[in-house]
């Protein structure tokens, strides 16, 4: 694992950076922004509640970052995670649930 990861890698994520540090900038329900590479943009952004990407130094990572966070589980390292509650699953998983 690299130590010198994008500012969205969370501590115990031992996934590397993919992309420019900046590829995006992903932003929380309070407005707190932090710029992200393609990979910790995805995780973090399907851990957050209410929050949104938007473009950064990458043309098109937005967009994939979204995409690619409606399936990703929320703090996705935490592999022996039971996944039951709402919050736990991915959003497409939860639309899939709630029979949409």
């Amino acid at each position: 694992m690299t130590t010198d990861r994008c500012a969205a890698a969370h501590d115990e994520d031992p996934t590397d950076c993919i992309g420019p540090k900046d590829a995006v900038t992903v932003i929380d329900k309070e407005g707190t922004a932090v710029p992200a590479c393609e990979n910790h943009g995805t995780t973090l952004l399907a851990s957050l509640y209410d929050g949104r990407v938007e473009p950064g130094t990458v043309l098109g990572a937005a967009t994939r970052v979204h995409a690619a966070a409606d399936t990703t589980h929320p703090f996705p390292w935490l592999s022996d995670a039971l996944r039951t509650e709402p919050g736990q699953r991915s959003n497409a998983e939860n639309r899939r649930a709630a029979g949409e």
